[in-house]
């Protein structure tokens, strides 16, 4: 199991390897880099990829409020390259649902305003309620209609007939690029 280590200068080391582990001092970045780019107990280098860039983003902000040197990112955690293979995968019906669902954050933010006035608690609740209903809708379209990010961002409400059953998702670069999605009943 990894696990964290402070030296005496608060710099942050990650300990991946059972003989970084049974040392009496913290690793150098020499011995890091060797322990953490092999494959432990069969970790696909994507994951060691996903880990270090995790551990590199913990280090950067541990930078940005000084709690170690900026440099602690850099010099302890070694340059790994990985390539994964992009997979298309599919919700099931069953999962749609629950994803909505998931994005229904109206019972956590009910607890975060129940000590406040009762107007001020309904007010909060209001505008958290059609918050969620706007991240539904937007996730919503997303899998309908499989439009990127930056598309659905650039959406109108001019884009949508529904009478129609029809979604215009506009280009990146200019409107040759303009698809026409139908929408299912």
């Amino acid at each position: 199991m990894p696990t964290w280590a402070v030296s005496r200068s608060s710099a942050f080391f990650w300990s991946a390897s059972s003989r970084a582990r049974s040392r009496s001092r913290a690793p150098s970045p020499t011995s890091f880099a060797t322990s953490t780019t092999e494959s432990p107990r069969g970790a696909a280098r994507t994951t060691i990829k996903k880990e270090l860039n995790t551990l590199s983003a913990a280090l950067t902000h541990a930078g940005n409020r000084g709690w170690v040197p900026h440099s602690s990112a850099i010099e302890y955690v070694p340059p790994f390259a990985a390539q994964s293979e992009p997979r298309t995968r599919w919700l099931t019906l069953d999962e749609f649902p629950k994803l909505l669902a998931a994005l229904d954050t109206t019972e956590w933010m009910a607890k975060r305003v129940s000590n406040l006035e009762p107007d001020e608690a309904e007010r909060k609740l209001r505008e958290h309620g059609e918050l969620v209903a706007g991240r539904q809708l937007f996730v919503t379209v997303a899998c309908f209609t499989g439009a990127e990010l930056s598309a659905l961002s650039r959406l109108d409400w001019t884009d949508v007939d529904l009478m129609a059953g029809r979604i215009r998702i506009p280009g990146a670069k200019n409107a040759i690029r303009d698809r026409t999605i139908d929408l299912d009943p």
